[in-house]
């Protein structure tokens, strides 16, 4: 359960930057950031496309809120929301800078209940290790690395679901249906589907922002002399080196699902019986699209 609160208002805070109270901006040019001020006056038509594109965002992630609270509430029978919570745009700056979040609409009494989540709706480490296609090799990789494996192994599951639900997307987009074939039925039951939705997998949804969006340049310009450069330096390193070990992991099963590998098992050329079959050369190449996802 929550701990209590006395009134309407907000049961999520979030972690954004600070709003400035007046209109003004900090101005970025191609060289580097400067910490000038200018009138930021927008014009009418930009505030109407803006309005509007706003309004779309906000429409699309929406559904994406409702379908997540339909799914969990029909994942298992211990799943409770009470129906004083809903998922709505923060009003602390909307999807600028606030993003969505879980708000009371009535009143809370002392002690009650407003959500039950059962283990079964988590994502754990029992979720990758169990895993179909990558649950064995998630479990050599943990007794390899040893402690603090286990970050790497939950960003790479999440990566390997969230790359296979984006191809399950292009298809049903290109005019596929869910029950086409194996492959697609396979697709369209990944466990945690309506919960990856919701996530900022990209720079700028729910005000997502992180040193490891920026490019080098930035970091050496903004950061290089600062207490904050190091750890900067330090987790894009990290995030790099685990998506190269992950990618050997993961790759195979998101190719074979975007039809990128090669299930041909004829041999070029005559070998006798008693010669080995050639290895395939493995490839080095980074999957598209799994840096960004491991991030």
């Amino acid at each position: 359960t929550f701990t209590p609160i006395a009134s309407a208002t907000t049961l999520l805070a979030f972690i954004r930057p600070p709003v400035h109270q007046n209109p003004k901006r900090l101005c970025l040019t191609k060289q580097k950031w400067h910490p000038s001020i200018t009138s930021c006056t927008p014009s009418p038509r930009s505030v109407c496309l803006a309005t509007a594109a706003d309004a779309q965002t906000q429409s699309s992630s929406s559904s994406k809120y409702d379908d997540l609270v339909q799914w969990f509430l029909a994942a298992d029978e211990d799943c409770y929301l009470s129906s004083k919570i809903e998922i709505r745009p923060s009003t602390r700056g909307g999807l600028e800078t606030g993003g969505y979040g879980a708000f009371a609409s009535e009143d809370v009494s002392r002690g009650e209940l407003l959500m039950k989540i059962p283990r079964k709706c988590c994502v754990t480490l029992d979720d990758a290790l169990n895993d179909n296609e990558c649950g064995a090799a998630f479990q050599g990789l943990m007794e390899k690395a040893g402690p603090g494996s286990e970050t790497v192994i939950l960003a790479g599951y999440l990566a390997k679901e969230y790359l296979l639900l984006q191809e399950y997307e292009r298809r049903i987009a290109e005019g596929s249906s869910p029950d086409d074939d194996s492959e697609m039925r396979r697709l369209s039951k990944i466990k945690f589907g309506p919960y990856l939705r919701t996530l900022p997998w990209k720079r700028g949804v729910n005000a997502q922002e992180h040193v490891l969006f920026w490019d080098n340049d930035y970091v050496d310009t903004l950061l290089k002399g600062s207490l904050a450069y190091e750890d900067a330096v330090e987790i894009r390193s990290s995030v790099t080196y685990a998506t190269k070990i992950l990618n050997g992991i993961i790759a195979p099963v998101v190719r074979k699902a975007r039809g990128e590998g090669d299930d041909s098992d004829d041999d070029s050329g005559f070998r006798f019986p008693w010669q080995p079959k050639p290895e395939k050369e493995s490839s080095n190449e980074i999957l598209d699209g799994l840096e960004d996802a491991v991030r």
